[in-house]
């Protein structure tokens, strides 16, 4: 009988609390606790793509990746994360959970205390979309804890306007394309 694998989609401890929590300016234990867990779900996950034999590297479809988005009104942050809580671990979700799961994240957000905006990642010809949030951030290491909480594979960083796609369970960094070349508004629609 083979190994059971974890389940890496849902990041608790034995407890059922939220596997990571917002640590407070200056408040070492917590980070270090958060620096624990986080290593032990990264070899979680590193294991499982290994037992499935796959890689850690971005899918073809993150480097083809558009991004519908109404500009906050200050405008385009110089840097930012995108997340989203859709298709956990890479994988078909229902619309039922991916909805569920979208609003855990709008709710989970501002405890986090950075600014955040909607958006939402899609193929080009629309027939995939996956709705999630941009996080206003100088340091994309504090994104990484947010998607792992997600259950994502990956997330992406915008800087300097230029798109990278992070790998969660390597920090694999990709470069993507133009922010310019890959934003499209939103239609207005009054």
């Amino acid at each position: 009988m083979g190994k059971k694998k974890r389940d890496v989609t849902r990041y608790t401890d034995d407890d059922d609390e939220d596997y990571l929590e917002p640590a407070e300016e200056g408040d070492d234990k917590k980070s270090a606790e958060n620096g624990m867990k986080l290593a032990k779900v990264l070899c979680a996950l590193r294991n499982q793509q290994e037992e499935e034999g796959s890689a850690c590297v971005p899918r073809p479809e993150y480097f083809e990746t558009y991004f519908e988005v109404e500009l906050p009104a200050d405008g385009l942050p110089p840097r930012f994360g995108i997340v989203t809580a859709c298709n956990p671990g890479g994988r078909e979700a229902s619309i039922r959970f991916n909805t569920e799961a979208d609003a855990e994240l709008e709710h989970y957000l501002p405890r986090l205390g950075w600014p955040f905006f909607r958006i939402t990642g899609r193929s080009l010809d629309n027939r995939h979309r996956e709705p999630g949030f941009g996080i206003v951030t100088n340091n994309l290491d504090e994104i990484l804890p947010v998607s792992l909480r997600l259950g994502q594979e990956a997330f992406f960083w915008v800087e300097g306007g230029v798109i990278y796609c992070v790998m969660v369970a390597s920090a694999g960094f990709y470069r993507v394309a133009f922010w310019k070349d890959r934003w499209i508004g939103i239609p207005d629609v009054s």
